[in-house]
């Protein structure tokens, strides 16, 4: 979790959780943080990835102020 953020253009993080509603969560709180140091969060740059206990890519859906975030493949 993300606990201090002053400045941040680009930033790569990643937020885990175990299951699809905590991760709505997760994002849905750091928005709002955002938002409280006149921020937001690019859903055009941001996705979202879901494997299960083998590794293999599943669907989920998250948002972030009103928008779906894409599907990522991959993490760098």
């Amino acid at each position: 979790m993300v606990t201090n953020l002053r400045y941040a253009d680009d930033i790569h993080v990643a937020l885990i959780a175990s299951t699809e509603a905590e991760l709505q969560e997760i994002v849905t709180r750091l928005h709002w943080a955002a938002c409280e140091l006149s921020m937001k969060i690019n859903a055009k740059k941001t996705e979202v990835m879901k494997v299960d206990d083998h590794l293999i890519l599943m669907k989920v859906t998250v948002t972030v102020a009103g928008e779906t975030l894409r599907q990522g493949h991959s993490f760098k």
